[in-house]
């Protein structure tokens, strides 16, 4: 089998794509890809990299690792652009905002929100659950407090597990 999306070729037992959680179909392009060459940890540039190739993907999961890189690469750049805000002079108090800022926080809200929607997924809770960023504090607790969580293993509703090193899902059960 071979993911629709990817393009990278699975076992006949597999369901999920590992890389992006898609359901598994028949294709007749074939790949070389491996699973030897994919990483089962992350990196930062890993992260980024991941973020940014999966921009608008809000199905399938996200490890813990993938959703704090980001966090962390979004925030640092984020800070960089106020700096350079205030020193070119594009910053208003007013709405605590400038034009670099502006534009990184655009260039980044879609990837942000797939990533927090896969990362919801990984705990097997549905992208529904991000409106709880409505809700001042509690909402806000609430979504710190999952994205803290380890995902749940083996393959659930949403997808292949993104910290199984195998192909095949021992948990696999007969709902796919």
């Amino acid at each position: 089998m071979q993911c629709n999306q990817c393009e990278i070729e699975y076992p006949q037992n597999v369901k999920f794509c590992r890389d992006c959680g898609a359901r598994l179909g028949k294709s007749p392009r074939r790949t070389t890809r491996t699973q030897s060459q994919r990483s089962s940890s992350i990196t930062l540039g890993g992260a980024v990299e991941l973020g940014f190739r999966q921009y608008y993907h809000f199905h399938g999961r996200a490890t813990r690792a993938e959703f704090w890189w980001w966090a962390l690469f979004v925030f640092g750049i984020s800070v960089v652009a106020q700096g350079l805000d205030k020193i070119a002079g594009t910053h208003n108090a007013d709405i605590s905002n400038g034009l670099f800022e502006g534009i990184w926080s655009l260039a980044t809200i879609v990837p942000s929100l797939a990533l927090s929607a896969r990362r919801l997924h990984d705990i097997n809770r549905g992208s529904r659950w991000l409106l709880l960023w409505l809700i001042p504090f509690i909402g806000w607790v609430t979504l710190f407090i999952w994205a803290l969580q380890q995902g749940q293993k083996g393959i659930n509703d949403y997808g292949f597990d993104p910290r199984s090193t195998t192909l095949e899902d021992e948990n696999d059960d007969e709902r796919y």
